[in-house]
């Protein structure tokens, strides 16, 4: 080897052994504002929001979340990195027809790991498979057995829990006895409030100065625990909002086929129709194919490939997409009732279903201004921060990768335990360093070895001695006079 070579081999042992016993190992937390559209931020003002955004990286124009556009799919997806097709979970409800059983939201079944364990890797799990601890304060996912694991802390979901609550409670977990490392939390609001008012009520605008306010707790109580330069946090959504007009603008079903052929397992913007009998499935898609101007139909090997929604057997033979601001209803009576002014589930390229991004602490720019990216993208992110192996995924590091400080990520070998504690990644350090020692002494040793003998070897008596350059015989002080 030679010395050069060698000497930065040792220099990055070195510095390797420093960032082993110097650091107590990255924090991330990741917290979602259900229903948190890319643009609350600028209708109200928001100096908890602006706080973290000045302080951090902000993506001005929103993320891009995946189709369709609901919460449990789109949570699982910021969780795992995987398109909806991919990780399984498609829909808020949904049929199986491996299982023939139907998943509904809010139902205990839905918790049952049947459901979520397909091969999706959410990061708790890629945390703690890795030697990290996780806690998740309410996440779609979170209270189900997957690859059989469950996160070190988890609570069984309740839309009653103070927000104050929620925030004192993980960082309880990121402070006490044992502490995470990587920890989501979860908030179900503005997405509650927008349903009931529609994204552009004067009503939301208080309902977003109280998640502004939560952001302030949050960084109150960070601050107060000392973690606020010490931890990465990422906030974001699941999606944006749309405005409804239950009265002028619903699409009835009933009103171009018998009900009697199908049922509708997820209804309304993006409809998942089952047909009873297969051999209906062509005469469904054309009693409903080009008979509304704001419905889409599709038979589920025609659904386009940029929705990432086709190449799953949750995934119903046919899917009808209304345009943003339309509504499905299989029935009149099922929507006159209706006091919904607002919904999501649209098409994914629409602007209103785009959800916010902030991210700050010390693996993140200050006052930095990203490109928007697609929430795929956010689990790769959070493994590199947290130095993890990540598992199977859809989402690129290079496309989030300039907001990034790269000299405060350690870029450590992947077999290294990094969660463990100081203590023990001390005497792992320890280890590493003397057989680094070790290895420099053999390799020094060698080298001495083969310079004797490469002088040995090379030793003429009968030459006179040459100059330090090797060059020629050096001269007597007679011979320099003659020169």
């Amino acid at each position: 080897m030679e010395p050069a070579k060698f000497m930065f081999f040792v220099s990055c042992a070195f510095n390797f052994f420093c960032i082993s016993i110097g650091e107590e190992g990255p924090l991330t937390l990741l917290v979602s504002f259900d229903g948190f559209r890319w643009d609350y931020v600028n209708k109200v003002e928001t100096p908890n929001f602006d706080q973290l955004i000045a302080d951090g990286a902000f993506v001005p124009d929103g993320i891009v979340n995946t189709f369709i556009t609901k919460t449990f799919p789109n949570h699982f997806t910021l969780a795992t990195g995987m398109w909806e097709e991919s990780h399984g979970i498609v829909a808020n409800n949904m049929y199986d027809p491996l299982l023939n059983e139907h998943f509904h939201i809010g139902d205990e079944d839905a918790k049952d790991g049947k459901w979520w364990d397909t091969g999706a890797e959410p990061i708790w799990v890629t945390n703690q498979l890795q030697g990290g601890r996780s806690g998740v304060y309410y996440w779609p996912g979170s209270e189900s057995e997957i690859k059989g694991i469950r996160p070190n802390h988890y609570k069984n979901y309740s839309t009653d829990t103070p927000f104050s609550d929620r925030v004192d409670g993980v960082l309880e977990w990121f402070t006490g006895e044992d502490p995470v490392d990587v920890g989501l939390l979860y908030f179900n609001e503005p997405d509650h409030s927008g349903h009931v008012y529609g994204p552009d009520a004067p009503e939301m605008l208080n309902v977003i100065r109280m998640c502004d306010d939560t952001a302030g707790y949050l960084i109150k109580r960070l601050k107060e625990e000392n973690l606020y330069d010490k931890i990465n946090v990422i906030i974001t959504s699941d999606h944006g909002m749309a405005e409804l007009d239950m009265k002028k603008r619903v699409i009835v079903l009933e009103n171009y086929i018998n009900l009697d052929l199908f049922e509708v397992v997820d209804d309304t913007p993006v409809a998942a129709i089952r047909p009873f009998d297969n051999k209906n499935i062509v005469t469904i898609y054309n009693a409903l194919h080009d008979k509304h101007p704001n419905l889409t139909v599709y038979l589920k090997e025609d659904i386009p490939e940029k929705f990432h929604y086709q190449k799953n057997s949750r995934i119903m033979p046919i899917i009808l997409v209304a345009d943003e601001g339309w509504s499905i209803a299989s029935t009149k009576a099922e929507y006159m009732n209706s006091t919904q002014h607002g919904g999501h589930g649209y098409d994914n390229r629409y602007k209103s279903m785009h959800p916010f991004f902030i991210a700050h602490g010390p693996a993140f720019k200050s006052n930095f201004t990203s490109k928007p990216f697609n929430n795929v993208d956010v689990y790769p992110l959070i493994c590199h921060i947290m130095g993890l192996q990540p598992g199977p995924n859809n989402g690129s590091l290079n496309v989030v990768n300039d907001m990034l400080i790269a000299s405060v990520i350690p870029v450590v070998p992947a077999f290294f335990p990094y969660h463990l504690k100081l203590s023990q990644r001390l005497i792992i350090a320890i280890i590493f360093a003397g057989s680094i020692a070790l290895i420099a002494a053999i390799l020094l040793t060698g080298m001495c070895v083969r310079q004797r003998k490469y002088r040995l070897k090379n030793y003429r008596p009968d030459l006179p001695a040459t100059n330090y350059e090797g060059s020629k015989p050096l001269l007597s002080e007679q011979d320099e006079d003659i020169a």
